[in-house]
């Protein structure tokens, strides 16, 4: 009679194997062994079974191994567990579980492999051993395309690695089976398309040789569009997402600062920026400077800063303003400084 699955029954099949163990200096009972009332060897191969199928609880499987002797019996090509052990292998090698395609380890193909976790996971089809086993792994992430951008990120740097720079990528550049010029390309109209997000554009941008391309790198191209877009909204300070003419003119500005910041952008090109009007190097500082300023102009008009909600000054809506930096502060998201230098302000009341 073989043993159910529950804990109480299987620590007591785990007892019988110790003590066999112990009595017979091994851990390989036969298939038909049958020891101190339980069937010890159809229990044995079934955890071994389990193990290698990615389903026997981890805890089970810790409690196996702390016993002298265990083994988990030769491995099993094909088997949950030896995918899992290769892609193990390739962790210890690289360092992490971003896989190119092409890449085979054991004989097993690794890519096909993580990917047909990941559409497993979203169809619910992992134990729950399987998934913990998969979410320990370094900077393993179960979303689709979240693994195709890190596929997309190694083989930049796999050919980084092998060319010193992504300048020698063409549109049809191939790396193995993979078309890694395709995919620059499609990173760069997403660029264009302001829906690539920051923390990928950093990313890029940090690989050796990388590039927007031409129109986007062209400074007179980028100071042409920014006139245009100052021509159709008043002021030069497009917030970072802003597409205009087909050009990603937000981006563009954000990186003119960036220069300034790290003193690379040329003074003559700085000046020619300074002189837009709206033009901003620190936009989120100097918003906030903005309404310092309007309220301390109401403070001189009359003589305390309580405006009301809908109160502004010059067209600048200084109620809103001050209501946001009362709402920022009851948060605790307003810095020591900003919430002093309101405070020093006469009539100035955080409670409305």
């Amino acid at each position: 009679m073989s043993v159910p699955d529950t804990a109480p029954h299987w620590n007591d099949a785990l007892a019988a194997l110790q003590r066999y163990q112990s009595q017979r200096g091994t851990t390989d009972v036969g298939p038909n062994i049958r020891a101190y009332g339980i069937d010890l060897g159809k229990w044995v191969a079934r955890c071994r079974d389990e193990y290698w199928d990615g389903i026997l609880d981890l805890d089970h499987v810790a409690a196996l191994e702390a016993v002298t002797g265990w083994h988990w019996g030769p491995p099993r090509p094909g088997s949950w567990r030896h995918g899992h052990d290769a892609l193990a292998t390739y962790v210890h090698q690289s360092g992490t579980t971003r896989v190119l395609a092409g890449t085979v380890i054991d004989g097993v193909d690794l890519h096909a492999w993580v990917t047909a976790q990941r559409q497993a996971y979203t169809g619910l089809e992992l134990s729950a051993p399987q998934i913990r086993l998969l979410a320990a792994l370094p900077e393993w992430d179960w979303d689709i395309e979240t693994a195709r951008w890190d596929h997309g990120i190694a083989a930049a740097t796999a050919w980084i690695a092998e060319h010193h720079t992504l300048a020698s990528v063409h549109r049809d550049t191939r790396l193995a089976d993979y078309p890694l010029g395709q995919w620059l390309h499609r990173c760069r109209e997403d660029f264009r398309a302001g829906t690539l997000p920051a923390d990928r554009v950093a990313e890029l941008e940090a690989l050796p040789g990388w590039s927007w391309g031409r129109h986007h790198d062209s400074w007179e191209e980028g100071l042409r569009v920014l006139r245009a877009y100052l021509t159709e909204t008043g002021h030069a300070c497009p917030p970072q997402k802003t597409v205009f003419d087909g050009h990603p003119i937000g981006w563009w500005v954000t990186h003119r600062r960036r220069e300034h910041r790290n003193g690379t952008l040329p003074v003559d090109r700085a000046e020619l920026l300074a002189a837009l009007p709206g033009w901003r190097w620190t936009p989120t500082q100097d918003r906030w400077q903005e309404g310092l300023d309007a309220l301390t102009t109401y403070v001189s008009r009359y003589g305390a800063a309580t405006p009301g909600r809908g109160d502004t000054v010059d067209g600048y809506p200084l109620g809103a303003w001050v209501n946001t930096q009362k709402s920022a502060h009851k948060a605790g998201r307003l810095s020591a400084d900003r919430a002093a230098r309101l405070a020093a302000l006469p009539g100035w009341r955080w409670r409305t």
